[in-house]
């Protein structure tokens, strides 16, 4: 059973690692040429950050990596002849593409933050003048979408953002067993939108985590309800 698990594994790592590498080049690409040209004029490192795209262009390739998953998981009609071959279990193969998608998920975490932590290392070197000793810490806990990609030492948002991910992958992985990709769609797309959640934000981070457990907690009981439909 081990080396059935692994080949489903291998299978949906081939579908889904090359399409979230491919992600993060795009936004690596896209914020290296946006981030220059909107925070040229700008004297504050925080600032160049909230006057920029970067947090938008993220958010999108969140949603887009998410609803790739979902509408096109490893577990539709297109692969179900080697899966079946394979003979695993509903509940293995769900697990496995719930884990590949919050891998996934994580992955683009922290590709983000390693990226944003250049572009803002960057903005220091050009700018010297208006750098001190602490700018660039401060930045990630001023700016809520650096805040929310490295939380320091807000050890909920830590929680929040592992959450996130787990109930993502399990929303996404009934999505592509069940087919009903609705529900798991509307999750996807609010949970990249409320990713930048800044440090004073009180009971909101609570709620954040309460509603993504709730959200994964429904995928985890009605996932594994595989609904094979004949192909017409």
């Amino acid at each position: 059973m081990k080396r059935e698990i692994l080949s489903v594994w291998s299978l949906m790592a081939r579908a889904t690692m090359p399409l979230t590498l491919l992600i993060c080049l795009l936004i690596s690409v896209i914020e290296a040429v946006l981030f220059p040209l909107q925070s040229s004029g700008v004297q504050r490192l925080d600032t160049a950050f909230t006057d920029s795209a970067v947090m938008t262009v993220f958010v999108i390739a969140m949603a887009a990596l998410y609803a790739v998953m979902c509408l096109h998981g490893t577990l539709g009609t297109r692969n179900a002849i080697p899966f079946a071959r394979l003979g695993v279990s509903d509940r293995v193969r769900f697990v496995v593409l719930a884990v590949q998608t919050a891998l996934c998920l994580l992955i683009l975490w922290a590709w983000q933050t390693g990226v944003a932590f250049a572009l803002a290392l960057w903005w220091g070197h050009a700018h010297p003048e208006t750098v001190g000793q602490h700018t660039l810490l401060a930045a990630f806990y001023r700016v809520s979408f650096l805040h929310a990609l490295l939380p320091l030492g807000d050890w909920l948002m830590w929680v929040r953002n592992t959450v996130l991910c787990a109930a993502l992958g399990l929303c996404a992985a009934k999505a592509a067993c069940t087919r009903h990709a609705v529900g798991p769609m509307i999750v996807g797309v609010l949970a990249a939108l409320l990713w930048p959640t800044g440090i004073s934000s009180g009971m909101f981070v609570p709620i954040q985590i309460a509603l993504l457990a709730a959200a994964g907690w429904f995928a985890w009981m009605f996932g594994t309800e595989v609904q094979h439909e004949t192909e017409s």
